[in-house]
């Protein structure tokens, strides 16, 4: 386990998979309310220990970092 004392938001990991982002809070959107409807349950396991997280979905993700006014419209040709 490791302690962020940077006083980030995120912590940007690389695995054997590639690299994996963990938020403490979402930078945009409404938060993780947000985000709950369509994350998924995910074990990670390192050292012995396990730990089950919720996983944003990549459709959010993507969404997420899209300006705002982009994100709220239903216009296929701005999403």
């Amino acid at each position: 386990m490791c302690q962020d004392t940077s006083g980030s938001r995120s912590l940007f990991l690389v695995c054997e998979y590639g690299r994996f982002d963990l938020s403490y809070e979402p930078a945009a959107m409404g938060g993780y309310e947000e985000l709950l409807p369509n994350a998924c349950k995910v074990i990670i396991e390192a050292d012995g220990d396990r730990i089950e997280v919720l996983c944003a979905d990549i459709r959010d993700i993507v969404r997420s970092k899209k300006p705002p006014a982009v994100r709220k419209t239903k216009n296929p040709f701005l999403a």
